[in-house]
């Protein structure tokens, strides 16, 4: 349930952020704004997820995409929502495909 409920405060936020910046929420947004809510540095986080911070720059810009594997680790790695990292993830590679509306949810179940 309390992942569940992470899910749906993280869609909210996705449609507020969009509407606030005008941009498509992407997942290096999601990487950036948990930086900026626990008040980091880049050097930081991109060590805490076994990044380099160019790589992690890389990554919260949008000019890098990460594989579904990395997400899943990074959720791990910051204590976060699996399913809410991988509905990102999988709403920007269906935005990059041009399914721009298209709605994406998420379950997972425990291996």
């Amino acid at each position: 349930m309390k992942e569940q409920q992470k899910t749906i405060e993280g869609a909210k936020l996705d449609a507020f952020l969009e509407e606030l910046t005008g941009k498509p929420f992407h997942f290096g947004s999601v990487l950036r704004a948990y930086r900026t809510r626990m008040d980091i540095k880049q050097t930081e986080l991109a060590q805490k997820l076994g990044l380099s911070r160019q790589n992690l720059y890389q990554i919260e810009t949008g000019q890098r995409v990460v594989s579904l594997q990395k997400a899943l680790e990074f959720a791990d790695k910051l204590n976060e929502s699996k399913q809410y990292f991988v509905a990102v993830l999988i709403q920007d590679q269906c935005r990059q495909a041009g399914y721009a509306n298209a709605k994406v949810s998420v379950e997972l179940d425990a291996a």
